[in-house]
């Protein structure tokens, strides 16, 4: 008998289920809102798709203010100012207004009519369902309870899509899709809440400490998400329609494996803050095993397109079925960008983040012109603009570790690297 090793063997295997468990959550979502959006691309057009797409862009950033930088910030900040957090959550949710009658001024000047805004009217409410609950969940993630969180978001997904789905076959259009969207969050902050209350109480300098993670995060949506924007300004919704297709078809494994990984990780990294060596060895832990689930998951997608999801479309979707091997690839490179700022921003540097990101700002008006020349372009574009980024995002690691660390972890996305110069390759030859 050896006690200590027993402790160590049973910690290992504890962390091993909560990692499963935060997996578990994030596939229930991307699960539940990217089937739905297969079947609805036997229903709807490219063109509605993307005015689809346009709004969740919108929603997206909505979320970066809101319930993400809650979430985030509650699992940093000591547990005695939760209560501060659950306090502005409204308040903050207000915020999202101004980008609501943005998207919908978007979506005009790009051709949409009034009855297709109508549709999307239930993503506007959104980010104040979502940011209810975020206390709670952040509450629960401090306490590794990964297992409460995965088990509401199943309920909640459940519940969505036994409700939407039928709609989506009776009406065939996108209000299915976004009433799943709502419910889903309305559903899940209300169990949230009943499992995990967090009163409300107002704390000292939360919303300057709201910043410090809500900025990062506008920043990464303004490289990964803004361009579907500018595609729909540039050339016209059906395009951009086949890009958010792809895009949500590349994401649908790798935002489930980074998410994941990265939520389960957060607390223990801001557990180990002051202890160097230890906060070091979790921190390359992380980044091993966000590169291996990248690479399996990427991996997974472009065999999937090329032996399900291909032959089963309608021609109409062969653009978006020809980019998405280049957008799973590169979804996958740029899950070293997740794991960067979470590094930056929980060892109190997030000033250093917006360095970062300004390189992939930079790379996302190139992006946008691309699309003018169709698939080809846009793959090559994306690919290209992640392997410039890869080196960037592990670079800004080097105050926080060793060269060699640094080395291995550039090592670790090499998989990555050349599926994705293949997935680039097969994209130029889409005619």
């Amino acid at each position: 008998m050896n006690p200590g090793r027993d402790r160590v063997v049973a910690a290992r295997s504890t962390g091993s289920f909560q990692i499963l468990w935060s997996l578990w959550e994030r596939t229930l979502l991307r699960g539940t809102s990217g089937g739905l959006a297969l079947v609805a691309a036997w229903f709807v057009t490219p063109a509605d798709l993307g005015h689809y797409s346009v709004a969740i862009a919108f929603l997206t950033l909505g979320m970066a203010v809101t319930d993400i930088s809650l979430r985030q910030l509650g699992v940093i900040v000591p547990k005695e100012d939760l209560p501060g957090i659950a306090a502005i959550a409204r308040r903050i949710a207000l915020a999202t207004v101004p980008l609501n009658l943005l998207a919908t001024g978007t979506l005009l000047a790009s051709g949409a009519e009034w009855d297709e805004l109508a549709k999307l009217l239930p993503l506007y409410l959104v980010p104040f369902m979502s940011a209810r609950g975020s206390a709670s969940v952040a509450q629960l993630q401090r306490n590794d309870d990964f297992r409460t969180v995965a088990r509401i978001q199943g309920i909640a997904a459940t519940i969505s899509l036994l409700g939407c789905l039928p709609l989506l076959l009776a009406l065939g259009d996108i209000l299915a899709l976004s009433l799943q969207f709502l419910a889903t969050e309305a559903i899940a902050a209300h169990l949230f809440r009943r499992k995990c209350r967090v009163s409300p109480q107002p704390k000292y300098n939360m919303l300057k400490r709201l910043s410090t993670v809500a900025v990062p995060n506008v920043a990464a949506w303004v490289q990964s998400q803004s361009e579907r924007i500018a595609i729909v300004l540039v050339t016209d919704a059906s395009t951009v329609g086949a890009f958010g297709f792809a895009a949500a078809i590349g994401r649908l494994g790798n935002d489930v494996v980074t998410a994941g990984i990265v939520n389960y990780f957060r607390p223990i990294l801001a557990r180990h803050t002051h202890e160097p060596n230890q906060w070091r060895r979790v921190s390359m832990a992380l980044i091993y095993r966000v590169a291996a689930g990248s690479s399996i998951a990427s991996a997974l997608i472009i065999a999937g397109n090329f032996l399900l999801l291909g032959p089963a479309l309608d021609p109409a979707w062969g653009p978006a079925v020809a980019l998405i091997p280049a957008a799973a690839a590169s979804v996958g490179l740029s899950s070293m960008g997740w794991v960067a700022t979470t590094l930056l921003v929980v060892k109190g540097e997030a000033r250093r983040v917006w360095r970062l990101q300004a390189v992939g700002i930079a790379l996302v008006v190139p992006v946008a012109f691309s699309s003018v020349w169709g698939v080809p372009g846009l793959a090559v574009a994306l690919v290209g603009r992640e392997l410039v980024m890869v080196p960037v995002r592990v670079l800004s690691l080097r105050k926080l570790l060793t060269q060699r660390e640094l080395l291995t972890a550039w090592v670790a996305y090499l998989p990555l690297v050349a599926l994705a110069c293949l997935a680039a390759y097969a994209g130029t030859t889409t005619s």
